[in-house]
C-alpha cells in the first residue's frame, strides 16, 4: 500500500513482490535476454532469454535444495524446522514459451 503511494501505481517488485522471469511474463513483461550493458543511450540486450532463464531456474532450485539440506541438519541437531516442500509462487509454474522459441 505504501509503494503504491509512493509510486502512483504498485512496483513490479520490491521487498514485499519477490520476482521471477515467469511472474514477470505472466504480468505482461516481454522477456528477450541478459542487458549487455549500454551504448550512448542504447540498452543492448543479449539474444540469451531460454539460457538466461534455464540458468535462474537452476539457481533457484540449488538455493531451496540449500536451504533443504540446513533444515534437516537442524532438525536432526533437534530444531524445530521445517523443510521448505512448496516453491515460492513466483517460480512455480514455468511459462513453456519462455523455455524453447515455438
Amino acid at each position: 500500500q505504501a509503494d503504491a503511494l509512493r509510486y502512483g501505481h504498485v512496483p513490479l517488485a520490491g521487498s514485499d513482490h519477490p520476482i521471477s522471469p515467469f511472474s514477470l511474463h505472466r504480468k505482461g513483461v516481454r522477456l528477450l535476454g541478459r542487458a549487455e550493458g549500454f551504448s550512448k543511450q542504447i540498452l543492448n540486450i543479449k539474444s540469451d532469454r531460454i539460457e538466461n532463464i534455464k540458468t535462474a531456474l537452476s539457481g533457484y532450485q540449488q538455493i531451496c535444495d540449500m536451504f533443504t539440506i540446513y533444515a534437516e541438519s537442524e532438525i536432526a541437531r533437534g530444531k524445530s524446522l521445517q523443510p521448505h516442500d512448496l516453491p515460492e509462487p513466483e517460480w512455480d509454474n514455468p511459462e513453456p514459451e519462455l523455455l524453447n522459441d515455438n
